[in-house]
């Protein structure tokens, strides 16, 4: 079963998306906090890692930078406004944004393209 890192501000959102993925993958949910990604990777190595932005702004933004540059062989993908991504990692290409607000089968379509795993809804 696939693995996927599921990083952000624990909502509402946040929660669906979880429960979305976790019926097809095994998913690691994480506070989006650059100390405890960087713990989370140093046992878990996840086929892809899942960033909820919202909230991004408030918080420290340095687990881009550690993305881009240690885990760059780990795909990465964002779900946020375009601001956000703008403001967060502007065009770096490891990043792939998922525009918000997303449905569910926008969601499972871009993880399921990146993990190379069949779309079931």
């Amino acid at each position: 079963m696939k693995k996927i890192l599921f990083v952000g501000k624990i909502n509402e959102s946040v929660k669906d998306i979880e429960e979305l993925l976790e019926k097809h993958f095994r998913v690691q949910i994480c506070q989006l906090h650059t100390e405890a990604v960087a713990d989370i990777l140093k046992v878990v190595t996840p086929d892809l890692i899942v960033v909820s932005l919202a909230g991004v702004l408030e918080s420290d933004s340095r687990i881009f930078e550690i993305l881009s540059k240690e885990y760059r062989d780990i795909p990465v993908l964002t779900i946020g406004t375009d601001e956000e991504k703008g403001l967060v990692y502007g065009a770096n290409s490891h990043f792939e944004n998922i525009p918000r607000p997303a449905d569910k089968r926008t969601v499972m379509e871009a993880v399921c393209s990146k993990v190379d795993a069949s779309l079931v809804i």
